[in-house]
């Protein structure tokens, strides 16, 4: 029988490296909340082969997603979750009416399987694109809730070009030319964090007020039990998941995609990183700053 109940499901809106990754570890630790990391990369990291579970496990041997997977060939056939996982990462404009038809039916019962496998009621997603908010509100399956995780411009830009620098040391990224026009590459990362910082503004306003909450980076770690204790209670997490000396005590989690960091746990501090104060020039710092001034 199908399940008709509408899934909560509490997505993190916002850029990469703005510290989602984090957030939904802290988060994971609520006793009635399922971290699932970037789950509209599911269908790139299922494969056998491809980067592995928080667990540490491959995707198709979790023992999350391996009952999770077979569900969904049971459900909608063998080969439409296959297509419409890896469909799940594309903007809707860029899809068939066909496609966007087995997404719709994938979105349907995708959350409600990592629910029941985890045995959690709410489902936390750090996918974090606009497109993916925008097609979880379309959908009547799911109770939505958003946090709109929002990180000075500064800090976005230069974690982005320390990513491409570790990259460069070690002989991996696609383009090196490109990536060493540190300045150019800079500038077009903080026109990108305008850019989308603005659209998400513009559609967040669109919604009911009680549907989603903004909240900076910043404040996350300076005021982590506070500011997640707000949260928790908001979303309807249960469980106080940080100390009075803002650590928390992770015990693993089952996310796909995201930072590499998202597999550790034991006892973590929570506390900001502003390596980019010092990794930044004045002018590199003030042109961000800038344009930071814009959204």
């Amino acid at each position: 029988m199908e399940n008709t109940e509408r899934q909560r499901v509490l997505f993190i809106l916002g850029l990469p490296r703005s510290g989602s990754t984090i957030l939904g570890n802290i988060l994971n630790e609520c006793r009635n909340g399922i971290f699932v990391g970037e789950l509209e990369t599911l269908g790139t990291h299922c494969r056998t082969g491809g980067r592995p579970c928080g667990c540490d496990l491959p995707i198709p041997e979790c023992p999350l997603w391996a009952p999770v997977l077979a569900a969904l060939d049971g459900r909608l056939g063998q080969s439409a979750p296959r297509r419409a996982l890896d469909a799940l990462r594309q903007p809707p404009s860029s899809l068939t009416s066909d496609q966007l038809e087995e997404v719709d039916r994938l979105v349907g019962v995708l959350y409600h399987l990592a629910a029941r496998e985890s045995g959690c009621e709410i489902v936390i997603d750090s996918s974090k694109t606009l497109h993916a908010a925008q097609r979880l509100a379309r959908s009547e399956a799911i109770d939505l809730r958003i946090v709109h995780l929002v990180r000075d411009c500064r800090g976005v830009c230069f974690s982005r070009q320390r990513n491409r620098d570790l990259r460069l040391r070690e002989k991996r990224h696609p383009r090196p030319w490109l990536a060493r026009q540190r300045k150019l590459l800079l500038l077009l990362d903080g026109w990108s964090w305008v850019r989308e910082t603005r659209r998400a503004r513009r559609w967040l306003d669109q919604l009911p007020s009680d549907t989603w909450r903004r909240i900076s980076y910043s404040d996350l770690s300076a005021r982590p039990a506070e500011v997640v204790g707000a949260l928790t209670r908001w979303a309807g997490l249960d469980g106080t998941v940080i100390d009075g000396e803002g650590v928390v005590h992770l015990g693993g989690n089952h996310s796909v995609g995201g930072n590499r960091n998202r597999s550790i746990t034991g006892a973590v501090p929570i506390r900001e990183d502003r390596s980019w104060r010092q990794g930044l020039t004045r002018l590199e710092s003030w042109m961000l700053e800038r344009l930071q001034r814009l959204a």
